[in-house]
């Protein structure tokens, strides 16, 4: 979070330097001639909320450490230096507390002449700069301090319980290309007490990197991490630090340009800076677009070429010490618009049947229709065969809670917000169901699993709902083909079956357990104690170990495939198949040893969030002419029945218009495949892994590491964090879901009414949810 109040120097002679320049700046925006009433559109709003990324790393920390007060939503910005959570307190009006015995960051430097943090060149060094002051300590109100880089103590200081800045040179070879570590170790520490169970050492109110500098020469204020400001009255975006502001920003079908001046404020005689400007597309295409000094001149920024597209513009300021850069009314050049002509879906002749089956925690890369080797899913395979095999498709979660209203709602999790296991739906949010039900189907649902069940409001719009708490998948056929069995009238059917198998634990009854190695004679038994033995690293699995587990695994979904496949039969032997729409997917994926992960919840990398989706169409339906590797995810089922059978529900004020919204799988995607963008999610409760994902680039950001961002196409295992090649591009794509995420949303989960069975508690249990009670 950067912070945009300036702290006190303790300097007299800075502090007169600044206030020098703060009342040159305040002559100019006040008491100097403006320039004539700009035309068009202003946009300051819109570039308000980007990234500074700063010449060299600092961690400065806030006064409005979370704002909206909803840490589930927390994001840090993208920055080149991140906190260990545990070492550190929650913030204060001035700062944070450094706690215990140590406190740590984490820091990112880049090549030389990569213009942002940068190793230093041979012949440099930098400083350590600390703005701190001691807690009330046992025995007295001193703090003996080490400051430590990379293992190696570069130097020691004291300080008492007033502010003081300090600097400290580290020695040159110290530092290295990539992440290094910075430790400031304290020689004692408060006790917890009644009333405050807080280590308290040191209050930290900027920590960071600055060049070397002379021994006389005084410690810049405008060094105490990055600042800049937005002032809305006068239009005004000041950037006061040299480095790069990356924002956001969704260009107009109509936009021509961006228009805007450019001042120097600060500075009685000379002085300034330079501002580069450019644009970075979602594909990494970046271009320079403007390169200027201050003027009186207005600026103009093209834009014509990237008209209706989501972009990066960034502002790369040169600000010399003592200046700010104001970039002033910024505003859009709008000229006539292209005609967009929509392509109007065409609507079934007949209401088809619709038959959605889901079995949990399905790993994409173990069905045989996806080019697995073993035989693992038969029946699934028999209606890919019939239909269209989307290659690319991702959950958003990487959890049953957060996943499946996106598949029953067609809205991503910041839209639902069913993020937190004491949540449940809005009764407000219209699903599938609700429409499908007002269309005059039949609507029947059915869940082996309590994240998807009466408990968080899955079984909103359904006309019946069934759960059972039996692990085996035969159980919830068997429930599924009873009452399908009685009939429903002439009416059409929409039937939803959350199968639980392939999920864990992996106990495939002996008809399916046919892929395991019958010499094995090892711990790996697919139960959830051996499970967690690994989660815990409890254990260290052998490769044999590995492969019996995969194998266990395979059979669940052998097992899961074959009593989905009950369902097929029924709709064949009934005559409904072939005016039935099925579609197959997951919740989720599954991790074996990948990232150090089993299982999943934990991450947003592929291997949780990569599902199946196979979509069987009615025969009444045209073939279309669709892509099947382009990059979809759950929310367009939703969608894609929307808009093919007229419900009405993209129109009703569900859909928000943001990037994160479903599409039509079955028609051309109305914009290049880069430019679809996905959110992501783990299932922490308070400090999840977050996560946006574009055909090409996935950026993530997880609190106390440092910013990562993977190639897909070049490294779909996503091994290469390419971050410090591709800076600009990370931090843009986690504003831009930053943005998303902070936006209201009227919405989003309310607090369930009802606590869990006994039936339910266990089934949580056995799946891995809850601790089984001693």
């Amino acid at each position: 979070m950067i912070n945009n109040e300036r702290q006190p120097a303790l300097i007299t002679s800075t502090r007169t330097k600044s206030l020098i320049g703060l009342l040159f700046a305040v002559l100019f925006l006040v008491g100097c001639d403006q320039p004539n009433a700009p035309t068009g559109e202003s946009v300051l709003a819109e570039l308000n909320g980007g990234v500074l990324l700063t010449r060299l790393p600092w961690v400065h920390p806030p006064t409005l450490y979370n704002e909206r007060q909803e840490v589930h939503w927390w994001l840090p910005h993208s920055r080149f230096m991140v906190v260990h959570e545990e070492d550190w307190g929650g913030p204060e009006d001035w700062g944070a507390w450094g706690l215990g015995e140590q406190t740590r960051v984490t820091f990112a430097l880049n090549p030389p002449g990569s213009g942002l943090a940068e190793l230093p060149q041979e012949g440099e060094t930098l400083d350590v700069f600390i703005r701190s002051m001691a807690a009330e300590l046992p025995g007295g109100s001193q703090q003996d301090v080490s400051v430590w880089v990379n293992e190696k103590e570069i130097g020691q200081y004291s300080v008492g319980q007033t502010m003081e800045n300090v600097r400290l040179t580290i020695p040159a070879g110290t530092l290295r290309l990539g992440a290094n570590d910075l430790e400031l170790r304290y020689a004692c520490h408060r006790e917890p007490t009644d009333n405050d169970d807080r280590l308290l050492a040191l209050g930290i109110q900027a920590l960071g990197l600055v060049p070397t500098a002379d021994s006389s020469s005084e410690p810049d204020p405008g060094l105490m991490g990055p600042g800049y400001t937005v002032n809305e009255e006068r239009q005004t975006l000041l950037l006061a630090t040299s480095g790069t502001y990356v924002v956001p920003f969704q260009v107009p079908e109509n936009a021509n340009a961006l228009l805007f001046e450019l001042r120097a404020l600060g500075r009685l005689l000379g002085g300034g800076g330079k501002l580069r400007v450019g644009a970075i597309t979602l594909d990494d295409n970046r271009k320079v677009l403007l390169d200027s000094e201050p003027s009186r001149e207005t600026l103009r920024l093209p834009l014509n070429e990237y008209q209706g597209r989501q972009i990066f513009l960034f502002f790369d300021a040169d600000v010399q010490p003592g200046s700010r850069l104001a970039i002033q009314q910024p505003r859009l050049e709008s000229g006539a618009a292209q005609p967009v002509i929509a392509e109007k879906a065409e609507s079934a002749p007949t209401l088809p049947d619709i038959a959605v089956v889901v079995l949990d925690a399905a790993r994409v890369d173990h069905f045989s229709a996806y080019g697995y080797e073993r035989e693992t899913s038969p029946r699934v395979d028999e209606v890919a065969s019939e239909g269209l095999i989307f290659e690319n498709a991702v959950s958003e979660c990487s959890y049953t809670l957060c996943a499946m209203p996106s598949l029953l709602a067609g809205l991503s999790f910041i839209d639902h917000g069913l993020v937190l296991d004491s949540l449940a739906l809005r009764p407000e949010i219209r699903t599938l169901a609700d429409a499908l039900t007002e269309k005059g189907y039949f609507t029947f649902g059915l869940t082996a699993n309590p994240n998807s069940s009466t408990m968080t409001q899955a079984d909103q719009g359904f006309e019946e709902y069934q759960e059972t708490w039996e692990f085996h998948p035969d159980a919830l056929a068997d429930l599924a083909l009873e009452r399908l069995r009685q009939g429903w009238g002439d009416r059409p059917l929409f039937l939803v079956a959350h199968f639980v198998p392939p999920h864990e634990p992996y106990t495939p009854t002996p008809e399916f357990d046919i892929f395991g190695d019958s010499n094995y004679d090892g711990p790996m038994r697919g139960d959830r104690e051996s499970i967690m033995a690994i989660y815990n690293k409890e254990v260290d699995p052998s490769p044999e170990d590995m492969a019996e587990l995969v194998a266990l695994y395979d059979g669940n979904l052998r097992m899961g495939d074959a009593a989905a496949g009950r369902l097929f039969d029924f709709l064949r032997e009934s005559g409904r198949w072939e005016n039935t729409l099925v579609v197959i997917t997951s919740d989720h994926g599954e991790a074996f040893g990948e990232h150090g992960e089993v299982g999943h919840n934990t991450t947003v990398f592929d291997v949780m969030l990569r599902v199946p989706l196979i979509v069987k169409l009615p025969a009444s339906w045209p073939t279309p002419q669709t892509q099947t590797d382009r990059l979809v995810t759950l929310n367009d089922v939703v969608v894609t029945l929307d808009q093919r059978l007229g419900l009405g529900l993209s129109v009703d004020g569900r859909s928000t218009g943001g990037w994160f919204n479903g599409v039509d799988l079955l028609s051309e995607p109305e914009v290049a495949a880069t430019e679809r963008l996905i959110a992501l999610r783990s299932a922490n409760d308070y400090y999840p892994w977050l996560g946006i994902r574009g055909e090409r680039f996935k950026a993530t950001a997880l609190r106390g590491l440092l910013p990562e961002l993977y190639d897909l196409a070049n490294d779909p295992n996503e091994e290469q964090n390419i971050f410090l090649q591709r800076p600009l591009l990370q931090a843009g794509m986690i504003a831009l879901l930053k943005r998303e995420a902070d936006r209201p949303g009227p919405l989003r989960a309310g607090a369930r009414t009802e606590g869990l069975t006994d039936d339910q508690r266990r089934m949580l249990e056995a799946l891995g949810y809850l601790q089984t009670d001693p």
